[in-house]
């Protein structure tokens, strides 16, 4: 089959699937922000020295210790957003509803942040939990 054969055959179809992927890829590009004209500037802010609380059941009683007990914390908005916030309901956590019985592990360092911001990095991005105490008598 010749070239020109090749590109003439079902013109039609593969003119719509250039078409369809110009909007797949216009779409994406609006989705994060970037779209044509979208005004928005987005930044990022650093966080440093962030306390990582930890998330238990209500009816354990156990002690944890968490190491490192801080963290750094980059988060991307627009900035106006980023100014509002100012950290103020910056939460970094570790979840340890699910910890069960050992002694010690490594566990997800998870942040939460108002609705426009988004997380970039975590650092560390996971912590080491350790039970000092337990609740249990024998």
């Amino acid at each position: 089959m010749r070239l020109r054969d090749f590109i003439k055959y079902n013109i039609g179809l593969k003119c719509f699937a250039i078409l369809l992927g110009a909007l797949t890829w216009l779409a994406i590009h609006f989705e994060v922000g970037q779209g044509l004209g979208s005004g928005i500037r987005y930044t990022t802010q650093e966080f440093t020295r962030q306390k990582i609380t930890m998330l238990s059941n209500s009816g354990d009683a156990r002690s944890f210790v968490v190491t490192p007990p801080e963290a750094a914390i980059t988060l991307k908005g627009d900035a106006e957003s980023l100014k509002k916030f100012g950290g103020k309901e910056l939460r970094a956590f570790v979840n340890l509803t699910g910890f069960g019985n050992v002694k010690a592990t490594m566990v997800r360092v998870e942040v939460l942040v108002p609705s426009g911001i988004q997380v970039i990095k975590v650092v560390p991005d996971v912590a080491r939990v350790e039970v000092l105490s337990s609740s249990k008598s024998n």
